[in-house]
């Protein structure tokens, strides 16, 4: 089933938004980098998490962005800040 607006031009990526493999990544990224990790409580020191966490983020940005440019769209827009809402994506992945 496709998902979101097809009048939406959004839409256009829904095949990047919803890649097994790409959200399988994050999910696993964020289970061995929580931001929940505390060095004092588990015992184990990750180090450079900070530069780990900026540098996959980065990188998945980049993708997102040249996937955006290979469609016709306009690269990603910066948060301008974090305290006013903005649109969610839910993504469809199991049926």
């Amino acid at each position: 089933e496709a998902t979101g607006n097809i009048l939406d031009p959004e839409h256009n990526l829904a095949y990047y938004r919803e890649d097994v493999g790409i959200n399988a990544h994050h999910w696993q990224w964020q289970l061995v980098y929580p931001s929940t990790w505390i060095a004092a409580v588990t015992g184990i020191a990750k180090d450079r998490k900070g530069e780990i966490f900026y540098y996959m983020h980065h990188q998945m940005c980049a993708r997102f962005d040249l996937d955006r440019l290979s469609n016709g769209m306009p690269r990603m827009m910066p948060f301008p800040n974090f305290h006013e809402g903005f649109e969610g994506y839910s993504a469809h992945l199991s049926s």
